[in-house]
């Protein structure tokens, strides 16, 4: 069942310590699942298709990538804009 691995379910109850602030992340299909309810942000889309659910995910990737990117590089301006 999507959303219901226990690898997944797992990491995010893993106690991250050392004063850091985490944020948990789940991307999952469906309804979310276990990990969706345990996640800081829980990404779910709706869909049924694992293919589908995973374009979906790997493009919040690439998006979550950029925005750190970008957040990370202030004043820089790409030449692929």
């Amino acid at each position: 069942m999507l959303g219901e691995g226990r690898a997944s379910v797992a990491h995010l109850n893993h106690p991250y310590g050392m004063g850091a602030k985490w944020y948990r992340l789940a991307e999952s299909g469906r309804c979310g699942g276990e990990i969706g309810q345990l996640a800081d942000v829980a990404v779910t889309v709706p869909a049924d298709q694992t293919a589908r659910i995973q374009e979906l995910h790997i493009l919040l990737g690439h998006i979550i990538c950029q925005a750190v990117e970008d957040a990370c590089t202030p004043g820089f301006e790409r030449s692929d804009s």
